[in-house]
């Protein structure tokens, strides 16, 4: 068993990058790029659902029933639109075994990536059986890696909850408050990014 360390906060800007190069490259991916496994259309980020293999997109909510209606009849597409999002930057911000925010602080190798977790308790347990959090750990990650405010990379614990559900994540706390002042500036940020939200919605989840 591989033993989880701890790394050090003068070491984050590393670790993003760690956790968006699974093969030792940078991804170069697009979003538009991955396609939705009912229409080949590109995918919207926020229409999804999860499996036990990992979340799969949508370019729309009208396409997640099709799919669960008959999953078998879409696993080529589904195995084309994984492939799609290896090639994408993505940064993990929630624990594979608790599904809490990670803490940057600790981590553990497996199969030449890096893997965050919430606490020092769920290292042992994701490395005695990472095949049964691999479902958890494919949508621990986000493929909204750029502040909307700045277009700095994001921080895995900034974000704010919309009031539709999604979460968006920011460069550091002192965006949200300019995000939700003037939201049709910045939402325009997210679309190039995958994630189409409308400027109605774009509103914290707690109405404040």
């Amino acid at each position: 068993m591989k033993q989880w360390n701890k790394i050090g906060a003068v070491v984050i800007a590393v670790a993003v990058m760690a956790v968006w190069a699974w093969a030792g490259n940078p991804p170069t991916g697009t979003a538009g790029s991955v396609q939705c496994p009912v229409t080949g259309k590109p995918v919207d980020f926020t229409a999804h659902i999860s499996t036990d293999s990992g979340p799969v997109y949508f370019c729309c909510g009208d396409c997640a029933p099709k799919y669960q209606a008959e999953p078998k009849k879409f696993d080529d597409k589904l195995a084309a639109q994984r492939e799609a999002l290896k090639n994408l930057p993505k940064v993990q911000v929630t624990c594979p075994v608790s599904g809490k925010p990670i803490d940057r602080e600790v981590s553990a190798e497996h199969d030449g990536q890096t893997v965050w977790f919430c606490c020092s308790n769920c290292p042992p347990k994701y490395q005695a059986d990472p095949a049964k959090y691999a479902g958890a750990l494919a949508a621990g990650y986000t493929y909204q890696t750029r502040c909307p405010v700045t277009d700095k990379p994001i921080a895995a614990n900034a974000s704010a909850k919309l009031a539709g559900g999604e979460t968006v994540f920011f460069c550091c706390d002192k965006c949200p408050p300019r995000f939700f002042d003037d939201p049709s500036t910045y939402v325009p940020n997210l679309s190039k990014q995958g994630y189409n939200i409308d400027v109605a919605e774009a509103i914290p989840a707690d109405g404040r």
